[in-house]
C-alpha cells in the first residue's frame, strides 16, 4: 500500500470510530467527562494509524480492534455500566448491518456492473486499493445515516422511551447483520439468490422494527391516559378529603357554639354577674381561633 493509499485508509478509519463518539454524545452528551476527550481521541487516532497494517495481516484482529476503540468511546460519558453495554451492543449492530448492507451494494455493482472477479472486501484491500477506500468510505456513510436517523428520533423522545425503542431494535438488526453475512460466502453464480434472501430480510426485519416500535407507542399512550386517570382520581380524593374534613369543623363549631349558648342561658336564667366575662371569653376564643386559619 502507498503512502497516499495509507493516509486515505486513516482517515476513513479514523471518521469510522467517530461515529462511535456521535452515537454516545447523542444519548449522554450531559454526562460528558471532557478531561478524557484528548485520552481517547488520541487513542483512536492510534488505532486508526495501526488499522491498515492489521486489515493486511488479519481482518479479525482489524475487526476487534475496531469493536475495542468502540467500546472506549463509551467512557468518554459516566454512564452505569449496564447502560454501557446495551449502547455499545446496540452500536456494533448498527455498523456491522450498516457496513453489511453497503458491502452487498457494492459488491453487487463489482461483480455485475465492473464484472470484478475478486469482489470480497477484505480480498480488494490486496488487489484493489480503490475498490477498498470506496467500500469503507461506503460503510462510513451508512453507518452515520442510520446514526443520524436516530438522532432526528431523539429530539422528539424521551431518553427512557429511545431505550426501549433499541431494546426493540436490536433482534432484528441482529438478524440482518447474521443474513447479510452470508454475502461474504457467495460467489458471482449464487450471490444474486444470497442478496434477494438477504434484502427481503432486511425489509421483514425493518417491518418488525416498526410494527414493534408502533406498539410500543401505544402502550405508552395507554399509560399516559392511566397515568392522567389516576391523577385526577388523586386530585378528586384530596378534594373530597378536604371537603369532609371542612364539614367535620363546621359540625364541631355549631356543636361547640350550641354548648356554649346552653350556658349563657343558664347564666341568665340564675342571674349569674360572670355571664359578661364568660361572653367576652367566648369572643376572644373565636377570634384566636380565626387567627390560626
Amino acid at each position: 500500500m502507498n503512502l497516499f493509499f495509507y493516509i486515505l485508509s486513516v482517515i476513513g478509519f479514523f471518521l469510522y470510530v467517530q461515529t462511535s463518539n456521535y452515537f454516545y454524545y447523542i444519548f449522554f452528551h450531559e454526562n460528558i467527562h471532557r478531561k478524557r476527550f484528548v485520552l481517547i481521541i488520541f487513542i483512536q487516532i492510534l488505532g486508526a494509524i495501526i488499522y491498515p497494517y492489521l486489515k493486511l495481516k488479519s481482518a479479525l484482529q482489524a475487526s476487534g480492534m475496531s469493536y475495542t476503540l468502540f467500546f472506549l468511546s463509551s467512557f468518554l460519558y459516566g454512564i452505569s455500566l449496564k447502560d454501557r453495554l446495551i449502547y455499545y451492543l446496540f452500536l456494533i449492530a448498527i455498523n456491522i448491518c450498516g457496513e453489511m448492507i453497503s458491502s452487498s451494494c457494492l459488491m453487487f455493482i463489482f461483480s455485475f456492473i465492473f464484472n470484478v472477479d475478486k469482489i470480497f472486501l477484505d480480498t480488494i484491500l490486496k488487489t484493489n486499493q480503490i475498490y477498498y477506500l470506496i467500500g469503507l468510505i461506503s460503510a462510513v456513510l451508512s453507518v452515520f445515516l442510520v446514526i443520524k436517523y436516530i438522532e432526528s428520533i431523539s429530539k422528539n423522545v424521551a431518553n427512557k422511551q429511545l431505550k426501549q425503542i433499541i431494546k426493540i431494535c436490536f433482534l432484528p438488526l441482529v438478524l440482518v447483520f447474521t443474513t447479510l453475512n452470508t454475502i461474504y460466502a457467495t460467489d458471482k453464480n449464487t450471490f444474486m439468490i444470497a442478496a434477494i434472501g438477504s434484502w427481503i430480510i432486511v425489509i421483514s426485519a425493518s417491518f418488525i422494527i416498526v410494527k414493534g416500535i408502533n406498539k410500543y407507542q401505544i402502550l405508552q399512550k395507554e399509560s399516559i391516559k392511566n397515568k392522567a386517570k389516576q391523577e385526577i382520581l388523586n386530585v378528586q380524593i384530596e378534594d373530597m378529603t378536604t371537603i369532609d374534613q371542612h364539614y367535620r369543623n363546621i359540625r364541631r363549631g355549631n356543636h361547640d357554639f350550641k354548648n356554649h349558648c346552653l350556658v349563657v342561658l343558664n347564666m341568665l336564667k340564675n342571674h349569674d354577674e360572670n355571664v359578661k366575662e364568660y361572653l367576652l371569653s367566648m369572643k376572644d376564643s373565636y377570634q384566636s381561633e380565626e387567627s390560626k386559619k
